[in-house]
């Protein structure tokens, strides 16, 4: 009797911390999962709840990651893009970056939404911290300018006793590699540019936090398209 209690214990054990994985519809266990380079979509179950679901390139997490509390809804969100280890810079993110050099690159976590309990779901912006960027038109005739916005609606610092500022920096292919940078005491900024080109062109940016209090700095990376007639 004693054993048949002791065996039950184990199996509830085992229950408890019972996890299952899936890449691209194909379900496996932990030590296939982890044991080769994987692409494609994943889910990861805990004890039949879906606990987490997102994309691999190669076993590196890119776009965006989804994690769910124990009840099965969405709890936050995490946004990956890949940058090599010795140089998170903006010459490396783009469009298609991600795809390029993967081996020698590392996820980076560029943006998170975490959500308060309840019915509204509503952003938790004490723990998110993302930006949000558009464009005024995303299709402009040659000869006009092209107007780009963008914002940091939750910071990652947010102690008001500290010393802040905001590095606003823009870049585009006929920059041949520099920047436009603004510098801000709000996280908002506005890039006007003339383009002298036409066709599809990336308007690379990145917001950069300047911690002056804590001698720190967290940057986020993007882009927009825009189209000259």
């Amino acid at each position: 009797m004693r054993f048949f209690i002791i065996i039950l214990y184990l199996l509830l054990v085992g229950c408890v911390n019972d996890k299952s994985y899936y890449i691209n519809g194909v379900y496996m266990d932990s030590t296939d999962f982890y044991s080769q380079k994987r692409t494609g979509d994943y889910v990861i179950y805990k004890n039949k709840m879906r606990r987490e679901s997102g994309t691999l390139l190669k076993s590196k997490n890119i776009g965006y990651s989804y994690f769910y509390d124990s009840l099965g809804h969405v709890d936050s969100v995490y946004h990956y893009i890949l940058f090599h280890k010795d140089s998170i810079c903006m010459g490396y993110w783009g469009e298609n970056s991600d795809y390029d050099d993967t081996e020698n690159k590392m996820s980076y976590v560029n943006q998170v939404w975490v959500f308060k309990k309840g019915e509204r779901h509503d952003i938790d912006s004490a723990n998110s911290t993302f930006y949000r960027s558009y464009l005024k038109e995303d299709t402009v005739n040659y000869g006009d300018s092209v107007f780009l916005y963008t914002q940091l609606p939750c910071v990652f610092y947010n102690d008001k006793q500290d010393s802040l500022c905001y590095l606003f920096s823009y870049t585009v292919p006929e920059f041949n590699g520099k920047e436009k940078i603004q510098k801000r005491a709000t996280p908002y900024s506005v890039f006007k540019y003339k383009p002298k080109q036409k066709g599809k062109i990336e308007i690379r940016f990145s917001i950069t936090e300047l911690n002056y209090t804590k001698s720190q700095n967290i940057s986020y990376f993007g882009y927009e398209n825009v189209v000259v007639k």
